[in-house]
């Protein structure tokens, strides 16, 4: 069963509460799915779980839209282990060759953090992934502060992409927001434009908040 959209912010945080505490075996059932043993071929299982049962837009995974389009709130699920996230979180994917008049305001980054549900998941490995429990959900934006951080960050990493220094763009790079290889594996490649200008191939990349990053969300939210 499919969730219906919610029409206000309120109605998804409704949602959202209502899976706290639960398991993921309990809200699969609800949704008639079965839980994978792991995530090792199932990475995305977990994200698109709670997607379905808070009632998410099906969109093109290509275009820069929230996947509650009508809120204009982004849904991440995060793996917490002992109060702090196992993993970086992705935001979106990096267009390889910088669109003509793209700014921060009108970036994929901007719109998929303007406002975002973070639904915490436990990620304990010596617990069954059926038994792992939802933490609280919470709607976050970014301060001034983090805004003017994650704003330099994607202007850093834009600026070597549209001089092609494709290199450059590695995990250590960027305060908040890092670009990093997003593919199948080594062999995925993407279409790029070299430094010369010429049409070239490249690992596909996307860009991530840094773990220290979502921890500080995290910790800020548990203080309210």
């Amino acid at each position: 069963m499919i969730s219906p959209h919610p029409n206000t912010e309120q109605e998804l945080l409704m949602k959202a509460n209502a899976l706290y505490g639960k398991t993921l075996g309990e809200i699969a059932n609800m949704v008639n799915l079965s839980v994978p043993p792991d995530l090792l071929k199932n990475k995305g299982f977990v994200g698109e779980l709670i997607e379905l049962c808070l009632g998410a837009h099906k969109k093109n995974k290509n275009l820069p839209l929230p996947d509650f389009e009508n809120l204009g709130i982004e849904l991440k699920t995060v793996p917490v282990f002992d109060g702090r996230p196992t993993e970086s979180t992705h935001v979106c994917s990096a267009a390889l060759k910088r669109n003509a008049g793209e700014q921060w305001k009108n970036s994929r980054v901007f719109r998929k953090l303007e406002k975002v549900l973070w639904v915490p998941i436990q990620a304990d490995n010596k617990i069954q992934l059926s038994q792992r429990v939802v933490g609280r959900a919470f709607l976050w934006s970014p301060s001034a502060e983090d805004e003017r951080i994650l704003r330099s960050d994607w202007e850093e990493h834009m600026d070597l992409i549209t001089l092609g220094r494709f290199a450059e763009l590695h995990g250590e790079r960027g305060e908040y927001l890092q670009i990093r290889p997003k593919g199948r594996n080594s062999n995925s490649k993407g279409l790029s434009t070299s430094e010369l200008g010429e049409p070239s191939i490249t690992l596909p990349r996307g860009f991530y908040l840094r773990q220290s990053f979502t921890e500080k969300i995290i910790k800020c939210s548990s203080s309210r």
